[in-house]
């Protein structure tokens, strides 16, 4: 059966690369919204034949451009916020070099960093810019690289400048939204880490039994044209390590899960009596945040904002 799944990954690959991609590429100036469903699609069934289920909690509505943040754990990461964002990804420059993935990532519009040269980051900031300028949002991960998800490494605050330089060609605007999530997997198998090859990983999570990958979704933050990157960054990585105190999902829904799919704004929906495919469990929008109770969530905000306001006393911002 594990076989049969590989084989099966493969040929969804080879078939979207082949036909979906082409399409993609004539849809994303007309039809935007039909690429982006496009891509959720595929993602989402890449997910389903890797038995990876998404237990997705936010309340948080697009209202413009955003600044998605999120740890880095595997590269099933990118398929599991691809499910359900619609965004382009800062990834390191290595991913234009591998068979496959590297046209799938030229679709997604995806922001090389060659993370060996610190003078990548200034370019790479502009094509950030350039992005949450033209309305689209964009998907980094300030760590830099993956870890074991036992913890948060150390964030980088160079491409938190991004939003700052975006505000310069929208004065309309006030400020752009930095989102942060947390991402959470219920096996240790899912993390990709150190010098592990890739295909080899994918066998490995293949012949795992199936997985639960959790998206906490926190409070969003203003970047203003004045904000501090670096206090920035330390409100973000406060308020992720508040979502790391949440409990699991899991323990909050049934074990059977059904999904409806709205492109670029994750919209929660009861599981009950729903007639859609199974694969991603949501949450009826606004009842909760990050699964908890009106109390639970009302707690953990205070928190994260009392963390943000000590951050701004300390700081002087």
């Amino acid at each position: 059966m594990n076989f049969l799944r590989l084989i099966g990954l493969i040929a969804t690959l080879v078939i979207f690369l082949c036909c979906a991609v082409p399409l993609q590429f004539l849809a994303q100036r007309r039809f935007p919204h039909l690429s982006a469903r496009m891509t959720q699609n595929f993602a989402q069934l890449l997910l389903r034949i890797l038995r990876i289920r998404i237990n997705c909690a936010t309340r948080s509505e697009r209202t413009g451009a955003r600044l998605l943040i999120a740890n880095h754990i595997s590269w099933i990461d990118i398929l599991a916020l691809a499910s359900v964002e619609s965004a382009s990804f800062v990834g390191k420059s290595e991913i234009a070099r591998w068979p496959l993935v590297s046209t799938f990532a030229k679709v997604e519009r995806t922001i090389y960093i060659d993370r060996k040269r610190r003078r990548s980051i200034i370019p790479a900031n502009r094509m950030m810019a350039d992005c949450l300028a033209s309305n689209r949002d964009v998907l980094l991960f300030p760590e830099g690289t993956t870890g074991a998800g036992n913890g948060l490494l150390k964030f980088h605050s160079s491409h938190f400048a991004a939003p700052g330089l975006a505000l310069t060609a929208m004065p309309e605007r006030e400020s752009v939204p930095v989102q942060p999530i947390l991402i959470r997997y219920s096996s240790a198998t899912a993390a990709w880490i150190g010098d592990m090859s890739l295909i080899p990983h994918i066998w490995q999570v293949l012949r795992e039994k199936p997985i639960v990958c959790e998206l906490l979704y926190g409070p969003a933050l203003d970047h203003q044209r004045d904000t501090n990157r670096k206090v920035m960054t330390q409100k973000a990585r406060a308020i992720m390590e508040c979502l790391q105190e949440a409990p699991e999902l899991e323990a909050r829904h049934a074990a059977t899960s059904r999904q409806i799919i709205q492109p670029g704004r994750p919209m929660l929906v009861p599981v009950q009596n729903s007639s859609h495919s199974p694969g991603m469990e949501r949450e009826p929008a606004g009842s909760s945040w990050c699964g908890l109770s009106f109390e639970e969530s009302a707690a953990s905000l205070t928190a994260c904002r009392a963390d943000s306001e000590s951050m701004r006393q300390f700081t002087g911002n």
